[in-house]
């Protein structure tokens, strides 16, 4: 809606375990954004599911939960664009981190009961955290945008015909991986379908074991000293692999499931951020409330896998 906006300075302010963070000022007075940059040591498929997946999250939290977070304004998911890379142009949030107020050494409790100040952030992000689990799902994977997901198999559950559940980004699927997970191994799955995300982790990682024991065997690796790790690893894989599907039930009229305290809450669905703590909350000073920045590797599954 501002034709004439134009970058004026580019400042770095974050090199993060992911991203490269940037600062842009722009000719039009208080707008100010954020540029974000990948390291690119992932694969591209990977990068291009992980931002198509943060992007629909980040839509979702805001339209669907009422969750501040950054507006979104371009993104490429590839190099197919001007700047050559993957990157994400989103609003630049004004104020501090949640985590300067954090002072757990403070010990002039009162009757037995932290300072306010203390609560002031545990309820800011209890708060935040109860409504990312106000919504349950009838599914387990990531979020997307319905028409990112391009074969229907891989869409087991719509939400207001705009967003999906597709295939899982959580990192344990990919990272540090010497194998890259098959579609077969990323979900979605259904909600009752637990013993199923256990047993497609359990391969993808066996599969990666293998394929670093094979380069030892070879000669073609430097892990020579971890060998004797590696294969009490594989061993635990293949027994993850043997007892998954005798792991969970989503019966919950069995003897078993009645015993457990709040049993059906724990295995329905619910969204998962992995980063969800004070380091990743803005206070905006103009307006008081909290803004969300962290996405990566958000995820969907039952509180009893989270």
């Amino acid at each position: 809606n501002e034709p004439n906006v134009y970058i004026k300075t580019v400042s770095s302010i974050h090199e993060g375990k992911h991203h490269r963070v940037y600062k842009l000022t722009t000719n039009v007075e208080g707008k100010q954004l954020i540029l974000r940059l990948p390291y690119l040591i992932d694969s591209n498929e990977n990068i291009t599911k992980r931002m198509q997946s943060e992007v629909a999250t980040q839509d979702f939290l805001a339209n669907k939960l009422k969750i501040d977070v950054p507006k979104i304004y371009a993104y490429g998911l590839d190099n197919n664009n001007p700047l050559g890379i993957p990157f994400m142009i989103q609003e630049f949030i004004e104020g501090d981190l949640l985590m300067k107020k954090w002072d757990p050494l403070l010990d002039d409790e009162t009757d037995g009961k932290p300072k306010q100040k203390l609560m002031d952030v545990i309820d800011c992000v209890s708060e935040i955290h109860s409504k990312l689990a106000s919504y349950e799902f009838n599914s387990i994977g990531s979020l997307y945008f319905k028409e990112d997901i391009t074969d229907p198999s891989k869409i087991i559950e719509t939400i207001d015909d705009r967003w999906c559940v597709g295939p899982i980004i959580e990192r344990n699927f990919y990272k540090n991986k010497k194998v890259i997970a098959s579609a077969e191994h990323l979900g979605p799955w259904k909600k009752d379908d637990l013993s199923a995300v256990v047993k497609n982790l359990a391969e993808v990682e066996l599969a990666s074991v293998n394929e670093r024991l094979a380069l030892i065997e070879a000669g073609s690796s430097s892990e020579i000293d971890k060998k004797s790790v590696l294969l009490e690893q594989k061993q635990t894989f293949e027994n993850m692999i043997k007892i998954s599907p005798f792991l969970f039930t989503a019966d919950t009229s069995t003897e078993v499931s009645k015993k457990i305290p709040n049993f059906v809450d724990l295995i329905k669905p619910r969204l998962y951020l992995p980063d969800l703590d004070p380091m990743n909350i803005i206070m905006n000073p103009l307006t008081n409330k909290p803004y969300l920045i962290d996405f990566e590797n958000t995820c969907i599954k039952p509180f009893i896998l989270q």
